[in-house]
């Protein structure tokens, strides 16, 4: 009996209690690519990084439009991002359209 009490015991040790999301580890050369990208002027990959990061409310649409160009990279990482950052603005853009057409 005392067996199993030690057996049941160091499995529950054994397991993560609490879900932790894992750990994202960047390398220098994107740390760099991702600064530059910051620090330049406004263009599709900026606006796309910004969309990532939840703070797409003040990107012009002409920029959206740029990123929904960008989508015929070769690069497949970044074409991606690109449709990561378009999907997420999708239900905003429905109603800018409409917008623009009748204004």
């Amino acid at each position: 009996m005392v067996k199993w009490i030690s057996i049941i015991f160091f499995f529950c040790c054994s397991c993560q209690i609490e879900d932790t999301e894992p750990e994202m580890l960047i390398s220098t050369l994107d740390g760099a690519e991702y600064v530059a990208d910051m620090k330049g002027e406004m263009n599709a990959r900026k606006a796309t990084h910004l969309i990532l990061q939840g703070k797409g409310d003040s990107i012009n649409y002409t920029y959206i439009q740029a990123i929904s160009d960008s989508l015929q990279t070769q690069d497949s990482t970044w074409r991606i991002k690109y449709f990561e950052a378009l999907n997420t603005l999708l239900p905003e853009l429905d109603s800018v359209e409409l917008w623009l057409f009748r204004g």
